[in-house]
Order: C-alpha cells, then structure tokens, then sequence
C-alpha cells in the first residue's frame, strides 16, 4: 500500500486587499514563524524587507483607518519619534510600535490574517536581523537586545488597550474540554519525554536541512525542525520544535496538532499567548492550554483554539488541508536510520496519521473550515491511485483560500517530492499543472443557464450550448451535489448569427425541466404529465406543495419558493445554492426555465470551469476536449456530438421523472442542432417568428451586463417570445436579492429530515468491504478488509463498456451496466475468511440503485452460486411476473437444498435503497433463518429445518454487479459488505441510518 504523507507547517492565509497598485503584498501567509513570499518561498528577513513590509502594511491601515482618527494618529506618531529617537533595528521596532496602534483601530475582515503578519514581523524583530548562518547554511537565532530606556520608554507610549483575545469554549480549558468530548487526544506537556510516545513525547528525528541532494524536502526551511509523536487510545498528536541554531539550547516555536482516531476532528495548540510568541529552554516544560505554575513557575503555556487567531503561527488550516492534518513526505529520512516519515503509520509504530474521515478542525470560524475534498475526477489519473480516501487521502477542494497549501504543500511536493517512485517527475506533466491550476480559482462560484440556452461557466466563461436532451448540468463528485437540464429543440424561421465564443451559427434549444440530488433525495421540476401548461415540483417521485417556510431535508439541504410565480429556491450541503425561474410562453402552450448558481464548490458539468488553453469544461471523467478546432464543422461535431454527448443522461443516471413508457430516449434529439446554416426546423413542430432586432434592444435594455443583454437580445429576436425579457429581469433580480432569502427554519418538513450526516462504527465480523469509490482510470475495486480486491471485467473503469463511476449514498457509487457481453461486473477470487462465507453465519449488506427492467430479469448485486453444485448464494434485484414489480431475492443453496427468499414488498426504482441479508443457523429452534431488509426495516423472512442443513462455500468467483449476458439488468452499487455473522436488526438499522456518513473507516 503507498504510504501516506506528512510535515507540519502552520500558516496564514493572504485575502487581504491590493492597496499598492505597483507592489503585491509582501508576505502571502506566515507559519511556524516564518514569512512567504507569493511563490511560496520562505522570505529571508533583513532590515531592508522589514522595512518594506512596515511601510506596505502602513499604506493599507491607513486607508482602513476613519478621518477622524488621522490626526490623533499624527500626534502618536510625533510623541513616538520624539521620545524614542532611534536607528537601525531599533528604528523598525518603534515603527512597529505604530502599526499596533493602527492595527488596534481599524476593521480588518479577513480572519486575522493581517494582524497575525503583522504579528509575525513583530517576531522578527525579537531576533537579531543581521542573522549568523550555521556551517549548513541555517540562520542561527540570536535575541536582540533592546537598550533597556528604550524599552522602558515604549512601554509607557499609550497605543490603546491590550487585544485580548475571546475567552469563549474555543480556548483554554473549555477548548480542552471540548476537544475531548470530541474524541481527540489532548497532548503531554511539552517537552514530558517518553520514548514509546505513550507518557510523553517520542523524537522520531529531525527534518533534513534542505540540500541539493535531498531535493530540497524540507519544506518549511531555517532552523533546525525536530518531529515528535504522542499516542493514546483516543488518537495521536505530532508536534514540531523549531530551535534557535543546532545548539538546540532554545526552542523558537512549537506547534501541536491532535488527531481523533474515532471522529476525525482535530485541535491545535502552538506557544504563544494572546497572539505573541514566546521562546524557552529546550528543556523546560510548558503545559498545554492553560498556565500550571507547578510545572512552568513563569506561567507559560500553549495556547489553542481562539486564542491562536492573528497569532505568529498563523492560520493552520491553511496549510494543513485535506484528508488529514499531516502532510507526509514519504521518504524523507527523519534520524538517519531509515526512519521514514512515509512509513510513521506502518509497522512497527502504526501511527494512526489518518482519521476514518477527512479531518475536521475545531477552530474559530474565521479560519478555513477544510470542508470539502477536491472532486476526483478533477485529480490527474497519475495521482488518482494514491490521493483516495483510505489511502494517501483526498486532496483538499482547491482554490485561492488556501495558499499556504497550494504553494507550501503541493507546488512543493510536485517539484521534489511526489510521486514517491520518481520524485519531480511530473511536474511538467499537463494534468499535474493543471491540477495546481486549481489553486488559482475561487472556492466556489456563480455559474448560470439562461434562455436559449446561454451557460456561464463557474469561471465565467459565456457560450452557447443548444443540444437537445437531458444533460449534467453541474457536479460535484465529491460532495454528490449534482444538477441536469432537459433542453427542448426550438423550431424557428430565423437562422442565427454566431455564437461569440464558439462561433457557430446554432439553432436554439431552451431549459424545459431540471432535475437536482440534495442529500439522499431526488428533486425534480418539471412539466406535469397531465399537461404542459402546469409545472410539477417532485422530491424522490411525490408532488410537493412546500409550505412557506419551505421543505427540510436535513444537513444543509433544502427547497423553498423564492417569491412569485413558481420560482424556487434549492440550497444544497455543500453550499451550493440554485435558483429557478419558470416562465410561461402562452403561444407554444409550456414553460421554459432560467437557472441561476451561487457559492457553488462544483467544477463539473457543462457549466463547469474551462481551464487553460481549454475550449470547453472538462469531461466526466477530467479530461480535456482540447482546444477549438479550426473548422466550423469541426467546432460544430466537438461541442454538440462529442461534448454533448459526454454530459448525456442515461436511464441509469437520470435523475428526472418519466410518465409510463417514456424514458431519457424520448427527450433525446441527438441531431440537434442540425449544422450550422441549415433551417431550425423540428418535425411537427410550427417554427416561430422572429422580432425585429430593435424591438428586442428596447424590450431587454433594462439589462446593463453587456453579455447578458446581448443574449437576452438573441433569444428574443431568435423566437419572437417577448416573455423572454420578462424571464430575464425576473431571475437577474432574484440572483441579486438572492441574499436576503434567508434558509426556512427546520419545521415543517414533507419528507424526513435527519441530522447531518455522521459516520457509524462498523460492526464486528467484516470480512470484505468494497466502498466503490473508484474512480476513471482505476483497474480495481479496493477492498478495505481483506485485500480481496475485485477485479473488472473490462477496464478501466470509465471506459467503453466498462463500469462508470457515478454519484453515490457515501461518496462515489459504481455504475454497473448492461452491455450484452457479460463484461459489466467485477469478480474476486476469495482468500482467507471471505472464502470461508457460508460455512456458518454471514450477512450481505449493501446501497443499491436500478431501473426497472422486463419482468423476470435480475439485477444482480454479488453472484457466488455454483449452478452445477446447486451451492452458494447470490443476491439480486428481480421483477417477478409482470414489470414494475421489483424485489430483493436471496438465493442459496447447499447442495442438497435450493431455495429463494423475496421481500414483501416492492422496491422503487431510479431510487436508493439500502438492502440486506442475514443468514442465520440454529435460531430458536430452528436450523435456519434468513431475514431480508430494506432501508433498514425488515421485508421478509425464512425458517425452517432443512434435512441436513450443509455448507454454502464453494470454489466459484465472488462476481460484484456481474451482468453475464443479454438477458440481466443494470445496477449501481455502494458500499457493499460482507460479515461472517448474522447482524442483528439494531445494526442494520444503524448501517442505514448513517446514511451519507456511511461507515466510519
């Protein structure tokens, strides 16, 4: 297994405004008491850049600072100077001295970043900066004296009342408590050592000074950076003393992170308090959160929680993101010997470096909250095998909020580091650039699809897209928000013009109906099967009418109607935020919709980022469709065959409602739009007139953003529809009042409404668990369990014919498909306790989608049954007698008995279900009882005492979503498991109740 990555950096996030026009900001973020420059690079602090950085900091202060504190700053300014007169290092620090008066009396709304650089050039200056180096080339710390008048003198200059930092549940004891009621181990005393790291702290080593040879590793360089571990039951912490120079005498800084085993979240403690750093004795203790005077008499401690916020340390989320707070590299040789850091959580210390989870912070919530992952498909394929959750971890969601990690953490692995085999050799690669691409885009974004239809991508790219069918809109894989449109063909006498961006002359399509998961619930609106004139609004297939305070799912997710005429407001989990505006075109008899996004974090779709030299957003499974060719057919084929056709619903990932005998093929138009400057005709159907295109400038010249009003411009000269500028006015003004619709409370739900989502302790006895998280590219199904990994039949997943990675309950699902050639499922040859299933008791437990299929096919979800021995069990979906009858069955035999079990009642498909079987023996009195379960209720039984009841184990392959043939049905799965025990109700209820939280790993 690769190995997972770690070293600390704590940093500082830059989001403070440009307010000098010819110079960026000096420092990008702080950590561990150094300074970046926007590189990322460590910045060497000499007179002449603290200098720069005083004076770039006064210039923004005072443009923050109100008229009418100038004067009294004048009149500070003039008592400093005159009672302080200095030179050299001495200067600077009175300089200072005026920043913290400033710092004191403006509104800086950026997290404490600027005060905590402006906190860290105060550091600085403790130090001598005329610095010494050590014969590797390291500064060697040396304390700057200050003339003692001097000192005395500034300490009676009145800059105003001291910054006290809140003392709320976030900081000292309080934020103890809270993160032991957490699960999160709290940390030794400093400098308590003990070296099995159980009573104390253990010294894995140093990191290596940075040298040619080694690649420069050392990420955060200067002074000598030592790694220390505590474990306990409850997790682990890691800290990292930073000295003075290689005497080691002095510790300079010292950073804490703990980390929960059980729940993932995480706490931090660094050595400052209220913001200020303090230096110590490398042999002195200090406790952990707040002061004992029986272990440190000068009443020192480390700080944590709110009391780090603007502090010298900087933001430590900023740094550490993603699946974990540590970032290993992994062959970085901490003691000389070969003690790896890749190797810190394998034998023989097995340090629990990653929780079941993506780790979760408990700081202030100004800091980056490291909320999300970034969206797998959207990580190169080269980097996809180890950057999964259970093994090297997720990488963060990606963006300009998290510079520290962009550039001190990735850039850096990518350059000398990563991949482990061959350290830098990617780092020309082309998806490897355009992953840290990523980093220079926005956290979340506005993406739109209005009229004809015209899309603005998350980056702000307009083009039109005029396919006709039903499409993926917008996704995030990673969070398992997604969006589709279904665009209906515009019959028209009018020919278009070109298109701006793509250039092509393209007849129009418009939004017809959308379709949207939030949470484990299915949203749709769209036309009513009665009649095009009315609009239905679904939740999971049931008509809905949400009352005013709107429709609650739980978590984060919610609907409610955003004023007048039927539009809709949808927030989603992850932020993501959708509104929907219908409108009625009385001449053609239906509705046509507009859809506005804001503060999404999804990447996905066709209204996806276009990155680079790119042409269009990227494909489902991350690549690149190049740039635009230069022919117009060529452009014409690439966008609306090609692209289309890549973002295309199936019946199996379809998220709309069908009226009987209807699917996603009767929305499909595969040749529109016909190529340009051929006629907008569709069959049957009476093309429109166009609008004089005067008329349509003074009906939409309400609009003043240029874009947008020349395509509100198209569409109306395009159908003659004047309702068109009434669509438009009504969705812009509802994006730019969208804030003062505030989220309904949490009542009056129509539909379940259950806690956010939490991660449930797997019961005991697994033998196999498969999450199929996979995603394109990958040439296996991972089992967590037994290294049973299941193997597909055709590969790799997310080619031709092969399984698709889709959206699922926990994370990502596979897609199984139906094919026609047997080659759509996975099998795995059992070793050790999964080969020994059915010998006694077991249980399957698994989440399932499907289609409904004609009677009597089965949708297989496992297949061990040897038809020839009559020996096994097999577990599937199947419609018995007639169609949209579908049920779970359990089939088993051994040898001798051959029977089926099917639950009571019928499953919905185009809908989640989790579904279960439990087979017991020798249950009260009888040899045998297999109970079945659906969505954690029980839906059937079977008892008996079968003449010599025998064992089920056979030599056949374990086939996973395996479609042999013509005759079979496609499945999606997630998070399939297997125990070589009968689970009893609780637990399955408890499997399903967890639902996206899904099991804790």
């Amino acid at each position: 297994m690769p190995s997972k990555r770690l070293i600390l950096c704590f940093v500082a996030l830059l989001s403070a405004p440009m307010l000098l026009a010819q110079e960026p900001e000096p420092i990008a973020y702080v950590g561990h008491g150094a300074m970046f420059d926007q590189k990322g690079t460590e910045i060497e602090v000499t007179p002449e850049f603290v200098a720069k950085a005083q004076d770039w900091y006064r210039a923004k202060l005072l443009s923050l600072l109100p008229g009418s504190k100038k004067e009294e700053l004048a009149n500070f300014e003039k008592r400093l100077r005159a009672a302080v007169p200095a030179e050299g290092q001495t200067r600077l620090i009175v300089q200072q001295r005026a920043l913290d008066w400033l710092a004191q009396r403006v509104q800086i709304n950026d997290g404490g970043r600027t005060k905590s650089k402006l906190n860290a050039l105060k550091y600085a200056l403790h130090w001598r900066l005329d610095q010494r180096r050590d014969k590797e080339g390291r500064p060697s710390l040396e304390e700057f004296k200050l003339d003692p008048e001097i000192d005395k003198k500034l300490r009676t200059m009145d800059i105003g009342p001291v910054v006290v930092f809140l003392t709320t549940i976030n900081s000292g004891q309080a934020y103890i408590n809270e993160c032991t009621n957490n699960g999160v181990p709290i940390p030794p005393t400093i400098n308590l050592i003990d070296p099995n790291g159980t009573a104390g702290w253990k010294s894995q080593g140093f990191i290596p000074p940075p040298r040619v040879e080694n690649g420069g590793k050392q990420f955060i360089v200067g002074t000598p950076a030592e790694v220390r571990t505590y474990t306990s039951a409850a997790g682990m912490c890691i800290a990292l003393p930073r000295y003075t120079n290689s005497s080691l005498t002095t510790v300079a800084l010292d950073g804490v992170i703990c980390l929960s085993r059980t729940t993932s979240k995480v706490c931090f403690w660094d050595n400052q308090m209220s913001g200020a750093a303090f230096s110590f004795p490398a042999n002195t203790q200090v406790p952990i959160g707040v002061p004992d005077l029986a272990i440190n008499p000068v009443g020192q401690y480390q700080a944590g929680g709110a009391e780090l916020e603007e502090g010298v340390g900087g933001m430590c989320t900023d740094c550490h993101a993603g699946e974990n707070p540590y970032i290993i590299h992994p062959l970085v040789d901490l003691d000389g010997m070969g003690n790896l850091m890749g190797d810190l959580n394998g034998p023989p210390q097995n340090l629990p470096t990653f929780g079941p989870d993506r780790y979760d912070p408990i700081v202030k919530a100004s800091w980056v909250q490291n909320a999300l992952s970034h969206a797998a498909p959207l990580v190169p394929v080269q980097c996809r095998g180890c950057h999964q959750q259970g093994i090297a971890g997720r990488f963060p969601h990606l963006s300009s909020d998290i510079p520290g990690y962009c550039q001190q953490v990735l850039t850096k692995a990518v350059n000398f580091t990563m991949p482990p085999s061959a350290p830098g050799s990617l780092a020309s690669n082309a998806a490897v650039v355009a992953l840290l691409n990523w980093c220079n885009s926005a956290p979340s974004s506005g993406p739109s699809n209005r009229g004809d239809p015209h899309l603005t991508t998350g980056n702000g790219v307009n083009y039109d897209f005029q396919a006709a069918g039903e499409f993926i809109s917008l996704r995030n894989s990673a969070t398992r928000f997604e969006l589709q449109t279904r665009q209906t063909p515009v019959s028209t006498t009018f020919i278009p013009g070109p298109n701006a961006y793509t250039g092509l002359a393209s007849c129009v399509s418009l939004n017809t109906g959308v379709a949207f998961r939030l949470g484990t619930h299915r949203v749709t609106y769209q036309p009513s099967p009665a009649g095009l004139s009315t609009m239905d609004l679904r939740v999971d297939g049931t008509l809905v009418n949400p009352p005013p305070q709107g429709v609650d799912f739980g978590g984060g997710n919610w609907i409610a109607n955003a004023g007048q005429e039927g539009a809709l407001d949808a927030h989603a989990a992850d932020g993501t935020r959708v509104l929907i505006t219908p409108q009625f075109w009385t001449s053609q008899g239906y509705w046509y919709l507009n859809v506005e996004v804001l503060n999404t974090p999804a990447r996905e779709g066709t209204m996806g980022h276009i990155i680079g030299n790119d042409w269009l957003p990227l494909g489902p499974n991350g690549s690149s469709f190049g740039s635009a060719p230069a022919s117009i057919p060529a452009r014409h084929n690439l966008l609306n065959q090609t692209f289309a056709n890549s973002w295309r619903v199936t019946n199996a990932t379809s998220l709309f409602d069908y009226a009987p005998g209807t699917s996603t093929d009767t929305f499909t138009f595969q040749s529109w739009p016909p190529e340009p400057g051929k006629p907008c005709i569709v069959p049957a159907m009476k093309p429109v007139a166009p609008m004089q295109r005067e008329s349509a400038i003074t009906l939409c010249s309400f609009i003043k953003d240029k874009p947008v009003f020349e395509n509100c411009v198209f569409d109306l000269v395009a159908t003659g529809e004047e309702g068109f500028a009434k669509a438009y006015q009504r969705s812009l003004q509802l994006r730019q009042d969208a804030t003062a619709l505030a989220p309904p409370p949490r009542r009056g739900c129509l539909v379940s409404c259950p806690p956010p989502a939490r991660c449930v302790t797997p019961p005991a006895q697994m033998v196999g668990w498969w999450p199929l998280d996979e995603s394109a590219g990958a040439t296996s199904f991972k089992d967590l369990i037994g290294g049973n990994n299941a193997t597909p039949f055709a590969s790799p997943v997310g080619g031709t014919g092969a399984p698709q990675p889709v959206s699922g309950i926990v994370s990502g699902a596979i897609q199984f498909g139906k094919f026609g050639n047997g080659l759509s499922g996975a099998r795995v040859s059992p070793q050790g306790a999964l080969a020994t299933v059915g010998a006694a008791d077991f249980t399957i437990d698994t989440w399932v989608e499907f289609q409904s299929a004609p009677a009597g096919r089965p949708h297989y979800i496992v297949n061990k049954f040897d038809s020839v021995q009559k020996k096994g069990y097999a577990m599937y979906v199947i419609s018995p007698g007639i169609v949209g009858n579908e049920r779970l069955e359990f089939k088993w035999g051994d040898g001798a008995n051959v029977t089926t079990i099917q639950t009571i009642s019928a499953l919905a498909p185009g809908k989640w279900h989790h579904v279960a079987v439990a087979f017991s023996r020798n249950m009260v009195g009888n040899a045998l009882d297999i109970r079945l379960y659906v969505d954690g209720a029980q839906q059937g039984q079977q008892t008996g005492n079968p003449p010599s009841l025998g064992s089920l184990v056979n030599s056949v392959f374990l086939e996973i979503g395996w479609q042999p043939g013509t005759v079979d049905e496609p499945i999606t799965l997630d998070e399939l498991e297997i125990f070589n025990v009968a689970l009893p109700p609780s637990d399955i209820q408890s499997i399903y109740n967890a639902g996206p939280g899904g099991k804790c790993k």
